[in-house]
């Protein structure tokens, strides 16, 4: 699921569950499920998270949970450079410091995938 169809799910989301109980007491609330994000799930920026979607996710996530993507090799070779050349104007306008770029782009992976350094 895109990342920034995330923001307005939400509520939706957890409304439906509600309704379609049928009188049982259904645990989920819109709370539970931010939380669930912001210690579960992990969003890669590829495809057209820049300028606009990324806001919506930062709602609810930090760049402790971004993952840089290109969508290559679906995403023509072209469109990739133009693509990432956008993210890092973006990137650097929307974080002040280098060490969240970084974590974005080799940190997050690096961790999530157990590996002191990744070519």
């Amino acid at each position: 699921m895109r990342e920034a169809l995330f923001p307005p799910l939400i509520e939706r989301f957890c409304s439906f569950a509600s309704a379609i109980s049928s009188g049982q007491d259904v645990q989920i609330s819109s709370n539970m499920v931010k939380e669930t994000m912001k210690r579960q799930f992990f969003f890669g920026l590829a495809g057209f998270v820049f300028p606009d979607q990324i806001h919506g996710l930062l709602r609810y996530v930090d760049t402790s949970q971004l993952l840089y993507g290109s969508d290559y090799p679906y995403t023509l070779p072209e469109s990739v450079v133009k693509l990432a050349n956008q993210m890092d104007q973006e990137m650097t306008w929307l974080f002040k410091d280098n060490e969240s770029v970084m974590t974005v782009y080799r940190l997050n992976a690096q961790r999530l995938l157990g590996k002191s350094r990744i070519s």
